[in-house]
């Protein structure tokens, strides 16, 4: 049987005593913040390792006073596996998961905007400099920013603008400017297709439920504390 927790001293006399890490202790404390502060909550399951953690967060704080909306988008290449998962996850937990498909699937958006590569911030900024026609060379900022005035943010990703520290800079994926420098791209790179297959739809779901609160579990590696939220 799965331990919930009635008020907030019972949750902390509990945390306390868990081997658990002080993040996760935290992570706890504010979710039962949240949860127990909006009538309607949206969260966003995918079938892995993230949401599942999320899910389970959420179902031991509990939410006596609100109402969770589990759902799920189908991006138009998910694995029958996933699917099973989410199966498996109504049963465990006795929730249900409500089943969205995207409102612009995942191969009719490559087709569409352009192919995802590596990462959606890098994929962003190639889709920007090639929208601007860029040549793939390797000068300075000020000599590019002259040459192409209307992707700037790109090109600080391209010339390694933003701190010597940030992992923003394309230094950080190691020998990729070489490599483009070498060999460049002669096919579309966008990460509209994310856009379309889960953003745009969990906008459009969004405005179906009305949710105060939209949670969405992302591991910290990938840039926020699991669970993130969103009111």
């Amino acid at each position: 049987m799965m331990k919930k927790y009635n008020d907030m001293f019972e949750l902390l006399q509990e945390i306390s005593d868990l081997p658990i890490t002080s993040e996760i202790q935290d992570a706890y404390v504010k979710a039962y913040g949240k949860l127990h502060s909006y009538p309607v909550i949206m969260a966003s399951i995918s079938g892995g390792a993230d949401s599942d953690i999320m899910l389970d967060m959420i179902e031991r704080v509990g939410y006596p006073n609100s109402t969770v909306y589990y759902v799920f988008f189908d991006t138009g290449l998910e694995f029958e596996a996933t699917k099973r998962h989410l199966d498996d996850l109504e049963n465990k937990y006795k929730i249900t998961i409500d089943r969205y498909n995207a409102k612009v699937p995942v191969p009719a958006g490559v087709k569409k905007y352009g192919y995802p590569f590596l990462s959606k911030n890098i994929s962003n900024f190639i889709h920007r400099l090639q929208r601007n026609g860029f040549e793939w060379e390797d000068r300075p900022f000020a000599e590019l920013y002259e040459k192409y005035p209307k992707c700037k943010a790109a090109l600080h990703w391209w010339c390694n603008e933003w701190g010597n520290k940030s992992k923003i800079n394309i230094n950080n994926r190691k020998w990729l400017k070489e490599y483009m420098i070498a060999n460049p791209p002669d096919f579309p790179i966008s990460d509209g297709c994310c856009k379309g297959a889960k953003k745009d739809t969990a906008k459009m779901v969004e405005r179906l439920i009305g949710p105060g609160l939209s949670c969405l579990g992302i591991r910290k590696a990938e840039g926020g504390d699991c669970p993130t939220t969103t009111p």
